[in-house]
């Protein structure tokens, strides 16, 4: 199995036509995040497929650098629980479907599929046949922004809102379920997706990765990504309160923590069993946060204290000269204030 895909990737030749976020987090164009353009065939190992149709599905729905890798890994190995990769592109400004494919573990050649030009029943056909175990369990990750683009190609229309997107998506997959993958420090969460745009280097098999060049802290790029993480991961949480869907939910920290043990109540919930002779092979995936990522945190957290410092000072002529923003904010506070001091005033008569 391939794990460098350094040879596999390429970078839009227009970085301005990507979106925001998938644009270099810095000033470094060279650190850009690196994605597969989906214009030719798969080749290699594409036509070894499993041929299994699925009985039953599940997603992996999940924020960058939210763990769901190391979840995946673990899934994969079981062979049971189908091999979640993101098999699905996303929408550009250019017009054109991108896969990303830093975080794949295993050579895409042998599932990418060419949304731009194959009919899309073949490429769904493809994924499903990639992503099924041989028990006819299909799993596949998905981000939000690859939402869109499965609306669009479902016939889902966007003004109609979560459900009927879920309910074409289930006609599609079968027993369709949601697994959400979630990071409770989102700060961290954040530093580690500025450091992986910034090195290219997206995940670290069995041995910690040797970095190159220098790693730039800022702290609006880092803000910029924790808004973009929570943005994301709001949106998901209103699809899956509109579509009435109720996701299985992993915590990356849990699992850090409690990795066979978070995995294994996971497969019971999605009622995958496995052999009682199972044991788990340890992680791969190794662990990126290091002394420069506790670094960062730090000074975020300090600067994101300042930052609030000053943007409330800098807002204060417009809080007391606008009579409505002065009754709204200004005068409760103030009149608390007043409350408390006379109330001290009276105990101390």
């Amino acid at each position: 199995m391939r794990t460098d895909l350094a040879a596999s990737t390429a970078e839009p030749a227009d970085a301005r036509a990507l979106p925001a976020f998938a644009r270099p987090a810095g000033t470094r164009g060279r650190h850009d995040q690196r994605l597969r353009l989906v214009t030719s065939e798969p080749t290699g190992l594409a036509g070894q497929q499993s041929g299994v149709s699925p009985t039953s599905s599940f997603f992996i729905c999940h924020t960058l650098r939210c763990g769901s890798t190391l979840l995946c890994d673990a899934l994969s190995s079981t062979d049971l629980a189908g091999y979640p990769e993101e098999y699905f592109p996303e929408r550009y400004a250019d017009g054109r479907a991108y896969v990303a494919t830093v975080a794949a573990l295993k050579d895409p050649d042998t599932w990418q599929a060419d949304w731009n030009r194959t009919p899309v029943q073949e490429c769904f056909d493809r994924v499903l046949s990639s992503g099924t175990s041989p028990n006819g369990v299909f799993a596949a990750k998905l981000k939000w922004c690859n939402i869109p683009y499965l609306g669009e190609v479902l016939g889902a229309r966007p003004s109609a809102g979560g459900p009927a997107l879920s309910e074409s998506l289930s006609r599609r997959f079968p027993h369709l379920r949601y697994v959400w993958v979630t990071r409770r420090d989102k700060v961290r969460q954040a530093v580690s997706l500025v450091k992986a745009r910034q090195s290219a280097q997206w995940k670290a098999l069995s041995a910690p990765a040797l970095r190159t060049g220098t790693l730039d802290y800022n702290f609006h790029v880092v803000d910029r990504a924790l808004r973009r993480i929570v943005e994301e991961e709001c949106a998901w949480e209103q699809y899956f309160t509109s579509a009435g869907i109720t996701p299985l939910t992993v915590v990356y920290e849990d699992l850090v923590r409690n990795y066979e043990a978070t995995v294994r109540g996971l497969l019971t919930d999605l009622q995958i069993a496995l052999p009682a002779e199972y044991g788990f092979p340890a992680p791969r995936l190794h662990k990126q946060a290091d002394a420069v990522s506790e670094e960062w945190v730090e000074r975020y957290r300090q600067d994101a204290r300042t930052s609030r410092t000053w943007r409330t000072v800098a807002n204060l002529p417009a809080l007391v000269t606008k009579p409505h923003l002065r009754e709204t904010y200004v005068m409760p506070r103030l009149r608390r204030r007043i409350e408390r001091v006379r109330a001290t005033g009276r105990k101390l008569i």
